[in-house]
């Protein structure tokens, strides 16, 4: 009979590592790109071959875990997919209007703010799949968004505009038919420094590219410190095989010189030891330094695994 907590050995379990914000940039990146294909109605495979969607799980699991935070499975991408789109639909829902207050004089009540990563995907649910695509039956957006539904919210925002953006002063109120020629694509571009409601903003797109620049200029960093970290045990085996080779060829002149009984012999046999001595020395002395070369770039690398910049010497 297995524990109730634990695994069967009785070891408690690991709780896996939370996902960071960098992953999830990229991972409804990924979902927003693919969306059709992830939910296509011809995902193919068969018996024994591997889905679309599967396929997709998995190069998205190879390309989080590359990241250096976590190893990142194909069920634990699929369950934190399935979390965010179960969380923006709540999120729209209440966005319609729906009201968690118990009288109605009281003011409706939001959630509050999604993350900026999530921008993408709400601008997914809002206007649907690009034209031409067609999502198949396990299409999870389905969340209505009628415009109509979005008059009232959107009479309440725009009242809080700048008069640059709306072109009149502060506090007139619109009217229906004001608000009946305004389309709602328009009002779900404001952005949000200008308008109270929560709505998919265009101005952090800029600093989502400039994170997904960044993640590449440390990826790229760390598979340099790797090929440097090869190299530099290349040059470690040159270096010993550099000794090795010093060592024989100072032995073989010891059996040389060991045949010949005369002072000459003697001293030049001295100094030939004394010279491989040196050498030796030397290659020691230059194995210490490429060691401590090797340790350096073990920190650096370590360091950008956790996100901290090296400090540049």
């Amino acid at each position: 009979m297995s524990p109730i907590f634990g695994t069967r050995d009785g070891t408690p379990r690991r709780r896996a590592v939370a996902f960071q914000e960098i992953e999830m940039y990229r991972l409804i990146s990924l979902y927003c790109t693919n969306y059709s294909k992830y939910h296509s109605k011809n995902q193919g495979g068969g018996r024994n071959g591997t889905s679309i969607k599967d396929r997709l799980l998995e190069q998205w699991s190879r390309e989080l875990s590359y990241m250096g935070i976590a190893h990142r499975s194909k069920e634990q991408i699929e369950e934190k997919l399935r979390n965010e789109v179960k969380r923006v639909q709540r999120f729209l829902r209440s966005d319609n209007g729906v009201c968690n207050c118990t009288y109605k004089h009281e003011s409706p009540h939001y959630h509050k703010a999604l993350p900026p990563y999530l921008d993408p995907l709400i601008k997914l649910m809002t206007n649907g799949p690009p034209a031409g695509e067609s999502p198949g039956a396990e299409d999870p957006l389905s969340v209505s968004r009628d415009e109509s539904d979005l008059l009232p919210m959107v009479a309440r925002q725009l009242q809080t505009l700048s008069s640059e953006h709306e072109g009149r002063p502060f506090g007139k109120s619109l009217d229906h038919d004001e608000i009946s020629d305004i389309k709602i694509e328009e009002i779900l571009l404001v952005p949000r420094e200008k308008c109270g409601v929560f709505l998919p903003s265009e101005g952090l797109c800029s600093d989502r590219d400039e994170l997904f620049d960044a993640e590449k200029d440390i990826q790229q960093n760390i598979v340099n410190l790797w090929k440097a970290a090869k190299a530099q045990q290349s040059v470690e085996s040159d270096l010993l095989d550099a000794c090795d080779e010093s060592l024989l060829n100072a032995s073989v002149m010891k059996q040389t010189l060991n045949g010949f009984k005369t002072t000459d012999f003697t001293v030049l046999y001295e100094e030939e030891l004394k010279l491989m001595r040196l050498k030796q020395e030397e290659c020691v002395a230059a194995l210490e330094v490429r060691k401590l070369q090797m340790e350096k770039l073990r920190l650096e690398i370590d360091m950008l695994k956790k996100g901290v910049c090296p400090r540049q010497d």
